[in-house]
Formats: structure tokens, C-alpha cells, sequence
């Protein structure tokens, strides 16, 4: 369960793991900007809460150590995430996952499922194909979202494969599949793409290392602590 915390009397709900963070809130944790204060954006993200609002709060000193309280609670979610990708969990497909409170089977054997990826998962695949190793990093997470939406887009809906619905489906997946969920689906799908397999390209937790090394640098600024 997510953990619940209070910050200048508003209480806020922060996950804890892997299994409570969305592959969305990832993504725009990943979007922040280097080498600036967004202390207040991140705990916006984590809590699904409008920044202004957060921004808008009444510091005190008793908020001041909330807020560190709350800092400490993503270092200890960035160590889960860095942990998560450096074990064989990330290989672990679920059977079956919900969405919208609505539970779909996860298709094992996709060589006898129908052709569900359309033109554009093509053109994802092989543009990571054709990148260099630094430069798939930047791009990963949004990766992960696209090729899932097209991916679960059937099973969930049960309709006919349309491209424009599927493009439309990439925000339900952003906020409704955990990064565990959709992580270990993502190199499901991909491990079956036999075009992807021949090139050798598997996820590392390299750009996770480096959203830790942002929030450190977040909350040694916040301490006033020299990161050097």
C-alpha cells in the first residue's frame, strides 16, 4: 500500500515500490529537468496531486521536516527501482493484469495470437534498432507505454485492432500498468519480436541510476549539502 504522509496539515499518499509507481509517474520523473530545484513537482508526481497545489502550502518549520521525511521516502523508492531492474523480477511475465478494474489475460504464446502490432510498434522497434546504445536510454520509458497500448489494446477491449484508438490507449497504460507490470510485459512482448531478439537489445537500468542520482542531487540541495 502506497504510504501516507502529511505535509503542512494536506496528506499525501507516496508509493513504495515498483509495484505502486506507474510507468506514467516514471516518465515524468524522468522528464524533470537536471540541476534544478523541482522538489515541489516530484512530490506532485509521486502524489498525483496538482503542483500548484503543492506549491501552494504553508512551510513551517515542522513542513521542513515533513518535507525531508517525504524526500527520504523516493530515495528509498529510486533504491527499489535500481533493485528491480538488477534482478530477474523485470523477466517475469504476469498471467494476467487489470486495467480499469477490468482483468485481461496476458497472451504466452503470441506466435498463435493475432497480429496485433500495427506499422507504428514497427517503427518503435526498429528505431531502437537502429539507435546507439546511449541514445535508446533516452527513450526508453516512453517506449515502454506506446508498444503495450498497441500490444493490450485488443485483449482489453476486445474490439478490432484500430492504430488511432490504440495511440489513444497509451495514456490508460501510463496510469493504470506499474512499472513492474509493465516493465516485465514490455520485455515479454519484445522477446517474441524476433527482428528485436536477433539485434540483442535488452532494457538495463541505466537511465533508473540515473533518475537516483537526480533525486540525490534534489535532496542534497534541499539539505543544503554540497553533492561534490
Amino acid at each position: 500500500m502506497p504510504f501516507e504522509v502529511t505535509l503542512s496539515s494536506t496528506r499525501l499518499l507516496i508509493p513504495m515500490d515498483v509495484s505502486e509507481l506507474t510507468i506514467g509517474q516514471l516518465i515524468a520523473i524522468r522528464a524533470l529537468p537536471d540541476h534544478q530545484d523541482t522538489t515541489s513537482e516530484l512530490i506532485a508526481i509521486l502524489s498525483k496531486t496538482p503542483v500548484k497545489h503543492i506549491q501552494d502550502l504553508r512551510f513551517s518549520i515542522k513542513s521542513e521536516i515533513e518535507m525531508m521525511n517525504i524526500i527520504s521516502l523516493t530515495n528509498q523508492l529510486s533504491e527499489d527501482i535500481v533493485t528491480y531492474f538488477n534482478t530477474p523480477q523485470k523477466f517475469e511475465t504476469p498471467k494476467s493484469i487489470t486495467i480499469l478494474n477490468k482483468t485481461i489475460d496476458i497472451p504466452q504464446d503470441l506466435q498463435i495470437q493475432p497480429f496485433w502490432p500495427s506499422r507504428k510498434v514497427k517503427q518503435v522497434l526498429q528505431k531502437r534498432i537502429e539507435m546507439t546504445p546511449e541514445e535508446q536510454e533516452v527513450v526508453f520509458i516512453d517506449d515502454v507505454a506506446e508498444i503495450l497500448a498497441h500490444y493490450l489494446y485488443v485483449p482489453f477491449t476486445g474490439l478490432v485492432y484500430r492504430e488511432t484508438r490504440a495511440d489513444e490507449f497509451v495514456e490508460v497504460i501510463k496510469d493504470e500498468l506499474s512499472v513492474r507490470d509493465a516493465i516485465a510485459l514490455n520485455n515479454f512482448f519484445l522477446s517474441k519480436w524476433k527482428s528485436f531478439l536477433k539485434q540483442n537489445q535488452v532494457f538495463y537500468p541505466a537511465p533508473f541510476q540515473l533518475m537516483k542520482s537526480r533525486l540525490r542531487y534534489r535532496i542534497l540541495k534541499f539539505l543544503g549539502i554540497s553533492s561534490r
